[in-house]
């Protein structure tokens, strides 16, 4: 689960810069707009993603009724935004959904390259899955799985663009056995390999019979004091961590 979480992390790198702009594309959906909104204006945080990662941060607001502006404050040169428009259209048997997608130019070390968020990769991955999302309304299918998606991807943004939380992916992605104690609730038992998965005994309701790594709980605290230490150094202005912002989402639904 964790290598899964990580690529997620890494299809929204790009090498090369992004920009800030207004609306960046549209999606027409053959729905009312108050449907629309169920599946695409309630997301919050991955609860199994976040599990690993204290203090991520989530807004969701409601400019407008009709608007939902979802901000990942991160530490960067300005707070990643994805604004969604609901416009009624056709009588208000249709929606089009006005999307604009705002990421800051976070940079990261990868493989001995220097990379950057990818503002149109994400803007791309986002349409992809308004179009899923519309996909499913429009046939009158479950829509769960486009709403886990957005979870998902609005999680990783929070996360590549705060430099603390993307020490700490990177340092699970290269430590992934250090973490299993602790990320119990981001291991599924499951195997890229089906065969693999197959032959395995279903593991037991809780906590992974993985075994602690004996230098995992050392590691787990460097972390955290490293990381209090990062704090306490830090000038006022930048603090950001102190600052009072709720339990993950806010504003009205």
């Amino acid at each position: 689960m964790i290598g899964r979480i990580w690529a997620i992390f890494l299809a929204l790198l790009l090498l090369g810069g992004c920009g800030r702009g207004s609306e960046d594309f549209t999606v027409r959906i053959a729905r009312p707009a108050d449907r629309v909104i169920e599946v695409l204006g309630h997301a919050e945080l991955d609860g199994r993603i976040a599990s690993g990662f204290p203090g991520l941060k989530l807004e969701r607001t409601r400019p407008a009724s009709n608007e939902v502006l979802y901000t990942m404050p991160g530490n960067g040169s300005f707070p990643a935004v994805i604004h969604l428009t609901f416009e009624a259209a056709n009588g208000g048997k249709e929606t089009v959904v006005h999307a604009a997608v705002d990421v800051p130019p976070v940079k990261i070390a990868l493989e001995g390259k220097a990379k950057v968020i990818s503002e149109f990769k994400v803007e791309r991955a986002l349409k992809e899955l308004i179009e899923s999302a519309r996909t499913k309304l429009e046939a009158g299918s479950d829509t769960a799985g486009p709403q886990k998606d957005l979870s998902q991807m609005l999680t990783a943004i929070a996360i590549v663009t705060d430099s603390k939380q993307l020490k700490l992916a990177q340092d699970m992605q290269r430590n992934p056995e250090s973490y299993m104690g602790d990320l119990d609730s981001l291991y599924d038992g499951e195997d890229d390999d089906d065969d693999a998965r197959n032959d395995r005994p279903a593991p037991a309701y809780g906590r992974p019979a993985l075994g602690e790594d004996p230098n995992a709980v050392v590691r787990r605290q460097e972390y955290k004091d490293k990381e209090r230490a990062e704090d306490a150094s830090a000038p006022m202005d930048e603090a950001r961590g102190e600052e009072v912002r709720g339990d993950g989402t806010s504003g009205e639904d």
